[in-house]
């Protein structure tokens, strides 16, 4: 059972007389027609939908999640994604089972949630998309400093690891191999993307060009 069918299952068979109305993080409101954390043969069963909408509003909200993660710092939902009943509809015609929602590929640099800047994307795309600038620190993208050998190493994540790249004498010169490698996979890459949005592969090649 996939979880769109899950949710519309739960919906069917734990319908409540009226919406509670709860607020979810000081900002949501669970306005669900049903019971979204009904239990079933005794055990509690979470409404994939509710779920996804609960984490959105924490990753949008939480103070206490924007400290261990600054770059959602400024993140917002919008009026309409408040309600859960209206993220729901969404939900339910761009979930896709095993991919993640995502907010910053269709609009670039975008830090609110919303059905027009908003979209689900595989994991890979997002592996492929990620900086970890914590573990580079001032460096450029892409770039390492390799104490041992005294020089600057350049690699690429690609799928599911890092691509070695090589050695470089000045940070610069290895960030822009970085930036070559990383173009040339995404190009390679472009035909899958397209199959989820047009889009992504035109902003992938911006978010490339402007990495620091």
């Amino acid at each position: 059972m996939s979880r769109v069918q899950l949710t519309e299952l739960l919906r069917n068979e734990f319908r409540k007389a009226n919406p509670s109305n709860n607020m979810v993080g000081g900002v949501g409101v669970n306005d669900a027609d049903y019971m979204t954390v009904p239990r079933i043969n005794g055990v509690k069963t979470m409404c994939p939908a509710y779920s996804a909408w609960t984490a959105m509003i924490y990753r949008a909200c939480s103070g206490e999640y924007h400290e261990r993660n600054p770059t959602y710092r400024g993140a917002a939902v919008c009026n309409e994604w408040l309600s859960f009943m209206s993220f729901r509809k969404w939900w339910i015609s761009n979930h896709r089972d095993g991919w993640a929602l995502d907010k910053d590929l269709l609009v670039i640099g975008n830090k609110k949630y919303g059905p027009k800047e908003c979209l689900y994307v595989p994991v890979w795309l997002n592996t492929f998309t990620l900086d970890c600038g914590a573990s580079r620190g001032k460096l450029p993208i892409g770039v390492t400093y390799d104490k041992r050998k005294g020089m600057f190493m350049a690699q690429c994540k690609n799928l599911s690891s890092n691509s070695f790249i090589g050695y470089f004498c000045d940070p610069l010169e290895a960030h822009v191999a970085w930036r070559e490698r990383k173009n040339k996979l995404a190009k390679e890459l472009k035909p899958s993307m397209d199959d989820i949005d047009l889009r992504i592969y035109p902003n992938i090649c911006k978010i490339i060009m402007e990495a620091k």
